[in-house]
Formats: structure tokens, C-alpha cells, sequence
């Protein structure tokens, strides 16, 4: 049975980085992670990404290692790594959400969740709990 690991990073967009160079990101990231099994999620909202990657460790701490390298973003920080007993984004070779551009269903529950996405991209939640993990589920699946 495999082992799991995942890890969190912030990081902050670079002004080049535009919605052309976002698909090209996430294009990369679902095709290439789906070849070693990598799961996750890439948050961005105008000025900064989210990434939750799960999978094996080696494989996940050498994605990591390039991405860290990358000119579209700086200031990588990883905010969470560990073991883990399942993953959470089991769905998705890199699920993904434009925080700037969420259309939920009503305006407190738009409220809410966007400040809890924020507090968990500004490392102030409950980043690798079952909590914070819940939270990024649901985000997802509004209107996705």
C-alpha cells in the first residue's frame, strides 16, 4: 500500500502572470501529475496561489522542488508536510479555483467561505485538519 504525503504552499503571483499562463499552469499540472499519481488543488486569486499536493513523497517534494523555480510566482512557503491517511482531492489530478472569480449561490455563503479560504491562504486556519481539508472540499464543489 502506498504511503501518502501531502503538502501546502503559499506563494505570491507574479504581475506576469496572466489567465493565458494560469491554463498553461494547470494544463502542466493536471497532465503531469496524473503520470505519478499526484492529487490536489491550486487556488489563485490576483496576487497569490494555494496548492494542496498529495501523492507519494518523493514524488510530491520533487514537484515541489520545480515549482519553487518558477518564474510565474515567488516566495514560495510551505505552510504543511506530512503523512497522511487519505487523501483528500481523490477526484482530481489538480482540481482548481479562481478565488476572484467564485460564483456561490448567496452572498452569506459566499462571505464565509471566501473568508475561510483566505484565512487558510494566509496560513491563519486549520491548514492539514480534517477542518481545513472539509472547508477546501466545499469550495470546490460550489458550482464547479
Amino acid at each position: 500500500m502506498e504511503k501518502l504525503f501531502r503538502l501546502i504552499y503559499t506563494s505570491a503571483r507574479t504581475p506576469q502572470c496572466d489567465q493565458l499562463e494560469i491554463e498553461k499552469i494547470l494544463n502542466t499540472c493536471q497532465s503531469n501529475n496524473a503520470k505519478k499519481n499526484i492529487t490536489g488543488l491550486l487556488i489563485h486569486t490576483n496576487k497569490r496561489f494555494f496548492q494542496c499536493l498529495e501523492g507519494n513523497k518523493e514524488d510530491v517534494m520533487e514537484l515541489y522542488e520545480h515549482i519553487k523555480k518558477d518564474k510565474r510566482h515567488g516566495g514560495a512557503m510551505m505552510r504543511h508536510s506530512g503523512p497522511i491517511k487519505e487523501r483528500a482531492f481523490t477526484e482530481w489530478s489538480m482540481a482548481y479555483k479562481d478565488l476572484d472569480h467564485v460564483d456561490l449561490l448567496s452572498e452569506s455563503e459566499y462571505s464565509n467561505l471566501h473568508k475561510d479560504i483566505e484565512d487558510l491562504m494566509l496560513g491563519r486556519g486549520p491548514l492539514n485538519s480534517d477542518e481545513g481539508m472539509s472547508i477546501l472540499r466545499r469550495f470546490l464543489l460550489v458550482n464547479i
